[in-house]
């Protein structure tokens, strides 16, 4: 991350960063902006407040653009469509977040549930 130079500027490197920050932040005009500064002590126009914009903004965004992180192929998560999913499926799961593959399903015959629901259940829980 290159330094910005906030040499031969009349105001503290933190209020330019400030007044920057609400103007890019959020949808405010020069003049909200020279006006909010207006509320905290400092007397700015609202002139000064675009060029700094001009000026600094861009060197913003291209620190804020190499502190984020890279995008990686080894954390994604690849899920089938809905259509193709059934209970046989790895990802399917129950409301407590067991996996329900040999559990009945509309799919599966009442012989592949387990010993416990074939028990008194005609349906799995």
């Amino acid at each position: 991350m290159q330094p910005i130079s906030y040499a031969r500027h009349q105001f503290p490197p933190e209020v330019i960063r400030h007044a920057v920050w609400l103007y890019l932040r959020f949808t405010l005009s020069y003049r909200d902006v020279e006006e909010l500064l207006a509320e905290r002590g400092l007397d700015v126009c609202y002139d000064t407040v675009r060029r700094w914009v001009l000026k600094f903004g861009p060197a913003f965004a291209r620190n804020l653009r190499r502190l984020r992180p890279r995008p990686s192929t080894a954390g994604v998560l690849r899920v089938r469509p809905p259509s193709a999913w059934d209970a046989s499926s790895p990802r399917s799961f129950d409301l407590r977040g067991a996996g329900c593959a040999g559990l009945a399903c509309s799919r599966h015959p009442k012989a592949a549930w387990p010993v416990s629901q074939r028990e008194g259940q005609s349906k799995p829980p």
